[in-house]
């Protein structure tokens, strides 16, 4: 007797490893330090600059580095350069939105 079992069979997800994450966190870090280098390097060449202008500038670079390049890029920096791609959990055909990430 044959009998035919339905299965709800959904595609796993393809997960990057740990050690891949970990490189792409580390890039993302060394790009963040080199932006506040050189923001510092620029600010200091302007006279009078206000300190809540480079409070500001640094609040904004760790703040929203993360979440405004995974919503408009799918990842950030670290992320494309070790081929990691963010996707909806619901379509993975889509990116996340902002308020999502």
């Amino acid at each position: 007797m044959d009998t035919i079992a339905e299965t709800n069979a959904t595609p796993t997800a393809n997960y990057p490893s740990l050690v891949r994450r970990f490189q792409s966190m580390f890039i993302d870090t060394l790009l963040i330090i080199i932006a506040m280098v050189l923001i510092s390097a620029t600010l200091s060449n302007i006279t009078n600059t206000p300190d809540w202008i480079r409070i500001a500038l640094f609040v904004f670079l760790f703040g929203c580095y993360e979440p405004f390049f995974m919503a408009f890029t799918k990842g950030t920096m670290g992320n494309r350069l070790m081929g990691i791609q963010i996707k909806q959990a619901k379509d993975e055909s889509k990116k996340p939105s902002l308020v999502q990430t």
